[in-house]
Order: structure tokens, then C-alpha cells, then sequence
């Protein structure tokens, strides 16, 4: 039950970050990033491919996939009630590495913006 807990509720805090927690913060900052989880891609078209990589990869991606492995190997921890002193030596690393997983996976996904042909024939 505490492996199961252990991976739900970490997973539920990284889609919730990354569907509305993100989004709500980056529209303050007036950056017009969709809400949900569904379709990503081409709900967020409309940003330039600088906008899409660090607001959808890096700040939305990057850090709910940080969310997503720190609250896994912290929470069984804390539920079982040990200690986990090696969890604080490498949250800078993993917070580096997620953070460039999600450059590197939106700046080679980053969907092509269609600029139709307005030439005159």
C-alpha cells in the first residue's frame, strides 16, 4: 500500500502541476499557455518555439518531473517513518537534471508553427 502511495500521490502533484498550477502561474506572467494535460502540443501551438521550450519544457515539464521523482523517494520514507539524509545531498542534481529533461525533450518535440502561403498567384 505504501509503494501505491508512494507513486499516486507524487503523480497526481506532477499533473497537477503541469496542467494547472504552471499554466495559472505563467498566464500572470503573460504567457498564454493552455490549461490541462490533454493534447499539449497542439493546444500550445500558438507559442513561439522560445515560449513553448521554456515555459512548457522547462518551467511546466522540468519541474513536474521533479515533483514527480523527489516525491517519490521522499514519500515512502516519510510514511515508514525513517530517516532520508542522502534525499538532500542530491535534490540540486535532480532538480539540474529535470529541468534539462525538459529542455531537451520540448526543444526536439517542439511543434512547427504552419505559416500559410499568402503570395499573390
Amino acid at each position: 500500500m505504501i509503494a501505491l502511495r508512494g507513486f499516486v500521490i507524487p503523480a497526481l502533484v506532477a499533473l497537477t502541476w503541469i496542467g494547472f498550477v504552471a499554466p495559472t502561474i505563467l498566464r500572470a506572467f503573460r504567457v498564454p499557455m493552455a490549461y490541462g494535460w490533454w493534447r499539449m502540443d497542439r493546444r500550445n501551438r500558438h507559442l513561439s518555439k522560445r515560449q513553448y521550450v521554456w515555459s512548457f519544457g522547462v518551467f511546466s515539464m522540468g519541474i513536474g518531473v521533479f515533483f514527480l521523482t523527489a516525491l517519490r523517494d521522499y514519500l515512502p520514507w516519510e510514511l515508514a517513518g525513517e530517516r532520508h539524509s542522502h534525499l538532500e545531498a542530491s535534490v540540486l542534481i535532480r532538480l539540474i537534471i529535470s529541468l534539462a529533461i525538459g529542455w531537451l525533450v520540448t526543444s526536439l518535440t517542439v511543434p512547427q508553427q504552419r505559416i500559410s502561403d499568402t503570395r499573390p498567384r
